[in-house]
């Protein structure tokens, strides 16, 4: 059964990769459950990273790592051995995924580019200037001036124009600027007077604002909210400034998530809180990445996201997916059936909603809420787009079958084989009702024995393939399997019955050939 395991995991994990690559590259596989994708652009590999991470998660992998390289780092690397350092970089990048976590990825790029990075470090020269001169304020602003226009030399010159000199320092090609004994509104009127008054030069400026004393940070701290806000501050376009707030730290974290380091992102998302423990879009950004770390305190975020505003549609839907994973599945229905009764409030995004349809009715299938699920479903047939798209077929079969119309059971099943849907499941399913439908007792065995050579573990499939055995006249085989069956706490009772009418009927033949024999 392990060997089995592990070619239906591989089995699943191709099904998944080759939906995931299409259109984007060509798809290879260098064994050991590892697979490279070789894109045709460079431009939004990290992206898709993230989206290939978050798709396997939702689909039950249990651990996935993805190193991304997305072009060369070293521009001297000969044309021939171009193709063979990619991977090189891409497979270090890999092992610092694996650190990582389980659901994890990481660009080889960030790995070897840390000093360029948005959220970049301050150098510690830079960190002990600025300590000197605030060791004894109680209150003071920090602003962070970054030139949206070339001349760089106009607006250094400019720049120390208008401040003392001792309170300017140069970080890389922008400026800090210390304002001593300045409150957070001061701090940011005097950062748009100075972005006028360069504006007025031809030079185009922004600024993050960052204060002290701020709840829960330290002066230390301040420059980073410095940095925070100014990239706070790209939202709003050039020449605008950006006081350090909850939604500085939500961006950060975003950046670092894209990024795969979940640690860091979490940080952020956290020290977000401290700005505003209500910030809807802080805990539900934590939620996620604690669920993609594995981490039960996900379903907390996502709580209390849903005690502030009780029909907020992402939390209810992120929510859902979380139990979903952790098989809480009557749990999860609920929270997707409340997200639909609300996405109409919210106008939330079509593709959404029709995934969380999506979601929804496949539960309802497999927890035999037959026509709930076939009213979800149905509508979705042509015009769902997710990987789960194929599925609909068997659920529709399935919850068919549960109502006892076996016509469109049929029909829905002979569907799903048709596309390789579930296939063991469709086979089975579709076999079995070939019988109860007397549409021959042969067809009805080879499609069971089929789908039980395809997975030998369900053993709902081996019990149905046992009443097909009985059924043709393999009264010991079907017994075999029958009594397997029985130790199966759910299938326990169906499976008795089942050998109880073997036993019987074995009793029977018996009594038949000794009177034939008298």
């Amino acid at each position: 059964s392990g060997s089995l395991s592990c070619y239906q995991h591989l089995q699943k994990s191709v099904k998944l990769m080759n939906y995931f690559a299409g259109g984007y590259g060509s798809l290879h596989y260098l064994g050991q459950s590892v697979f490279a994708l070789v894109m045709s652009s460079s431009e939004g590999t990290v992206h898709q990273a993230v989206r290939l991470v978050s798709l396997l998660k939702r689909e039950g992998v249990r651990k996935v790592h993805v190193g991304v390289s997305s072009s060369l780092v070293q521009a001297t690397v000969e044309v021939g051995n171009k193709g063979s350092e990619v991977l090189n970089q891409a497979w270090t990048a890999l092992q610092e995924a694996i650190r990582r976590g389980p659901y994890s990825f990481c660009d080889y790029h960030s790995l070897v580019n840390v000093e360029r990075h948005p959220l970049a470090v301050a150098p510690v020269s830079l960190k002990r200037k600025i300590a000197s001169l605030t060791r004894n304020l109680d209150r003071f602003c920090l602003l962070l001036f970054k030139c949206d226009s070339y001349n760089l030399e106009k607006f250094s010159q400019l720049l120390r124009g208008q401040y003392e000199e001792k309170y300017i320092f140069a970080w890389g090609k922008d400026y800090c600027v210390i304002l001593p004994l300045h409150s957070s509104r001061a701090g940011y009127d005097n950062a748009m007077d100075s972005i006028k008054c360069l504006a007025g030069n031809d030079i185009v400026v922004s600024a993050g604002v960052s204060y002290f004393p701020h709840t829960g940070f330290a002066k230390a701290d301040m420059v980073g909210q410095a940095r925070k806000a100014l990239l706070h501050t790209a939202f709003y376009g050039e020449g605008t400034a950006t006081l350090f707030n909850a939604t500085s730290c939500n961006i950060s974290g975003d950046i670092f998530y894209s990024d795969g380091d979940f640690n860091k992102a979490c940080k952020e998302y956290r020290l977000g809180l401290l700005c505003d423990s209500a910030d809807v879009n802080l805990l539900n950004s934590l939620g996620v990445t604690y669920a993609m770390m594995g981490r039960k305190s996900a379903l907390d975020c996502f709580s209390k996201v849903l005690e502030i505003e009780n029909d907020n549609f992402m939390a209810l839907y992120n929510k859902g997916l979380h139990l979903q994973s952790a098989g809480q599945s009557q749990l999860a229905m609920d929270c997707f059936e409340r997200a639909l009764g609300c996405c109409e409030k919210t106008n939330e995004v079509e593709a959404n909603i029709e995934d969380v349809q999506l979601q929804l009715g496949i539960l309802c299938s497999k927890s035999n809420r037959s026509k709930r699920a076939l009213e979800l479903l149905l509508p979705l047939r042509k015009k769902a787009s997710s990987l789960r798209n194929d599925e609909i077929p068997f659920y529709v079969g399935k919850s068919y079958s549960d109502i006892g119309d076996r016509k469109n059971a049929i029909q829905w099943l002979q569907r799903a084989i048709a596309v390789h849907c579930l296939e063991d499941q469709s086979l089975s399913l579709l076999g079995y009702l070939y019988f109860l439908e007397g549409e021959g007792v042969e067809v009805a065995l080879s499609l069971c024995r089929k789908s039980v050579e395809i997975n030998s573990v369900d053993q709902v499939l081996a019990l149905r393939f046992a009443e097909v055995l009985f059924a043709a006249g393999h009264i010991d085989e079907s017994l075999v399997i029958a009594r397997k069956c029985m130790r199966n706490k759910k299938l326990k009772d169906e499976a008795c019955r089942l050998v109880v009418k073997i036993y019987t009927q074995q009793d029977e033949l018996g009594k038949a050939k000794r009177l034939s024999g008298q």
